[in-house]
């Protein structure tokens, strides 16, 4: 794939293409040290960058990448379609590690698209009671859309069964 130093030279020049090339090169090699890096390109204005940005740290992984990731999960959800399917997908490959992170990044937000994102996002996440807990709060929401993920969330078979030991 090639040389980390040389991808990481042309991710703040050149156009768009080139850049996203070389970000989604250093998720392909999974560059630990490319990191720092490519967390600072998830404040870039061009909805592709980010795309790839938040890609590339899913693959690379680690409590840094996912912790920049969520930080940002405002904005990101807002830039575009692109970004939101991205960041869906990027979340999904944290697995059950995200799961915290959403929950604690949901306590702090009254946006209810954003509510509905997180939700829908936990519904393709391994069954956890904190994921229920949440969602069971969001049941009679006002928004039909809340509503329904949140349903999603407490209808997996697996939350189904976590419901039974929440307190």
């Amino acid at each position: 794939l090639g040389y980390v130093w040389y991808y990481e030279k042309y991710i703040d020049y050149g156009n768009v293409q080139m850049r996203a090339l070389c970000v989604d090169k250093l998720g392909r090699m999974k560059s630990e040290s490319s990191v720092p890096k490519l967390i600072t390109l998830l404040d870039e204005n061009e909805p592709e960058i980010v795309s790839v940005a938040v890609r590339s740290l899913s693959k690379i992984g680690g409590r840094a990448a996912l912790q920049a990731i969520v930080e940002r999960l405002p904005v990101i959800l807002d830039r575009s379609i692109v970004t939101r399917k991205a960041m869906g997908m990027a979340l999904q490959a944290f697995g059950a590690d995200a799961i915290p992170y959403l929950v604690e990044q949901k306590s702090g937000l009254d946006n209810l698209w954003i509510t509905s994102c997180i939700l829908d996002i936990l519904s393709r996440l391994p069954a956890d009671p904190r994921s229920v807990r949440l969602a069971s709060r969001h049941l009679s929401s006002m928004n039909a859309e809340v509503r329904s993920k949140a349903l999603k969330v407490v209808g997996r078979v697996e939350n189904v069964r976590a419901v039974h030991n929440l307190p």
